[in-house]
């Protein structure tokens, strides 16, 4: 039994540690990579005209992949949240129960089958529309968007039931309405909670090639200047930049746009944690300070 003890806290206190090790040593391979194949392209074309061939070749599939990821974003969260309130705080116990069970199914539905069912959405709207309708921005957004809502349904539902029975009914023992209780009791409480989908929501969002390869991204596309316009992004340029490798530039190309990916996650993350206390504090009632 001692023998059993020992090996379970040696477990708990390695673990961590051995997963930092491990992510420490991910990003340490991502950053020495792309330092040595930038070396290795600058000894032969220059470092002045590699990095302008970088940011000519990166700029708008980074600007592509931030209006995607907000876009996708700002589609999902309302519908997720307001769907996970319904779910578990207004829906029947039988629907709750089916709703909840629908949107974990969806969540582990691949991509690819995403991308399918917008593209089969926009093939039949053509034919209804005489042509009206093609595939660009907005069905990739929306697409994207679809991806990631049973993140935010489940992380919705997940915090609204950890909310304590105390907390659930002081507001409503006062005389506040059930709407007024879960806008201005339950929602701030569930904040950290919602966040956790939120955030496993913008990487899935940043990262997936699948569905905007089928719903609106090309190569070379530029930045849209519309809704129905064709997009780039760094998924979508990893993806055929890898297909047409001939050397040191594209691998080059592809640790950047890798690491790009990484970092506009991370400011995605920081920022949605910022707006969470915000909106938190706000919600109680309270005065915010900014700390940075």
């Amino acid at each position: 039994m001692k023998a059993k003890k020992a090996w379970f806290s040696l477990f708990i206190r390695t673990g961590p540690a051995m997963i930092v090790v491990v992510l420490a040593g991910f990003a340490v391979f991502i950053i020495w990579n792309l330092f040595i194949r930038i070396a290795l392209v600058a000894e032969n074309t220059g470092t002045a005209d590699v990095i302008l061939k970088f940011w000519k070749d990166l700029k708008d599939p980074v600007a592509g992949t931030v209006l995607i990821t907000l876009a996708s974003v700002v589609i999902a969260v309302p519908a997720g949240v307001i769907t996970g309130v319904y779910l578990h705080e207004y829906a029947g116990k039988k629907m709750s129960r089916f709703g909840i069970d629908l949107f974990r199914y969806l969540s582990s539905v691949p991509s690819i089958i995403i991308g399918v069912f917008g593209l089969i959405m926009i093939i039949s709207l053509n034919s209804l529309l005489a042509g009206g309708a093609r595939t660009g921005f907005a069905v990739s957004a929306a697409s994207l968007a679809l991806l990631i809502l049973p993140y935010i349904v489940q992380s919705t539902t997940g915090a609204l039931s950890m909310v304590s029975g105390e907390i659930r009914i002081t507001a409503l023992s006062l005389g506040a309405k059930k709407y007024q209780n879960i806008l201005f009791v339950l929602l701030p409480e569930c904040v950290q909670g919602i966040l956790g989908g939120i955030v496993l929501s913008i990487g899935r969002a940043a990262e997936d090639t699948a569905v905007i390869m089928l719903t609106g991204a090309a190569a070379y596309a530029g930045i849209p200047s519309g809704f129905n316009d064709a997009f780039e992004a760094l998924p979508f340029f990893i993806y055929y930049k890898s297909s047409e490798y001939q050397g040191k530039m594209e691998t080059a190309e592809i640790f950047i746009a890798s690491a790009i990916i990484i970092i506009i996650s991370t400011v995605f993350i920081i920022a949605a944690e910022k707006l969470s206390s915000v909106m938190k504090s706000k919600m109680k009632g309270e005065k915010h300070v900014w700390r940075v």
